[in-house]
C-alpha cells in the first residue's frame, strides 16, 4: 500500500472522529463518515494488482464489502434491528477474513489460545446482561471474531505482513469487546466512540495492508 493510500485513509478516518466529537447527532452524516474509510479500503482491494490466487482477493474483497455494510447499520439507528443486522454483517466479514488467511497458514492450534481467552472474559462479563435472544448470535459472532484473529497471526507470509494482519487481528477484538461493553454492560469508557473507530479502522486498514503487501 502505497503512503499516499495509507494517508488518504487515515484522512477519512479522521472526518470520522471529528464527526464523533462535534456532529454525532447528525446520523446521516455519521453515517457516511464512518464508512468512507473502509470503502476506501474497497475500491484499493479491488484495484490492487495482486500477486496471490484471485480466491484470496475475492475473499478479502468480500470482507471488507461486509465491514461496509456492518459500519452502516450500526450507524443507521432508525432501522429496525440495527444492531444484529450489523453483527450479521460482520459476523460474515469475519468468515471472510478466515477463509482468506486460511489459505496459506498453519494450524497452530496455540495461538487461538490468546484471543479465545480475551473473548472468553469479555463474554463472560456481559452474559449476565445479554437479552437471551441474543446470547447465541453474539456466541457465534465472538467464536468468529476470535477465530479470525487466529488465522491472522498463523499465516505463512513475510514477518512484517504477519505482524501487520495479527495486531490488526487483536485491534478489531478490541474494538469490538468495547462495544460490547459499553452497549451490553454500560461499562462507562471515557471518549469511548473514538476508541472504538480507532482501534476499528486501524485492524482493517492492517489486516488489509499486511494481506495485500505478503
Amino acid at each position: 500500500m502505497k503512503r499516499t493510500q495509507s494517508l488518504t485513509f487515515w484522512i477519512f478516518a479522521i472526518l470520522e472522529f471529528v464527526t464523533l466529537l462535534f456532529w454525532k447527532e447528525n446520523i446521516y452524516l455519521d453515517i457516511t463518515t464512518k464508512c468512507i474509510p473502509v470503502f476506501y479500503l474497497v475500491i484499493l482491494v479491488f484495484a490492487w494488482n495482486l500477486r496471490y490466487s484471485t480466491i484470496k482477493r475475492k475473499y478479502l474483497l468480500g470482507a471488507v464489502i461486509f465491514s461496509v455494510m456492518g459500519d452502516f447499520f450500526l450507524a443507521a439507528k432508525f432501522i429496525n434491528n440495527y444492531f444484529l443486522l450489523g453483527l450479521g454483517s460482520f459476523l460474515v466479514a469475519q468468515v471472510f477474513f478466515i477463509l482468506c488467511f486460511s489459505l496459506n497458514s498453519r494450524l497452530k492450534l496455540h495461538l487461538f489460545i490468546y484471543p479465545l481467552a480475551i473473548g472468553l472474559l469479555v463474554f463472560g462479563y456481559i452474559y449476565p446482561t445479554l437479552k437471551k435472544d441474543l446470547v447465541i448470535p453474539v456466541t457465534v459472532y465472538m467464536l468468529a471474531l476470535t477465530g479470525m484473529t487466529w488465522r491472522a497471526s498463523a499465516r505463512i507470509a513475510n514477518k512484517t505482513s504477519v505482524t501487520q494482519t495479527t495486531l490488526g487481528g487483536y485491534l478489531f477484538l478490541i474494538s469490538d469487546g468495547m462495544i460490547a461493553l459499553t452497549h451490553f454492560a454500560n461499562v462507562n469508557i471515557p471518549y469511548a466512540p473514538l476508541w472504538i473507530m480507532f482501534t476499528y479502522y486501524a485492524a482493517e486498514y492492517l489486516l488489509v495492508k499486511g494481506t495485500l503487501e505478503e
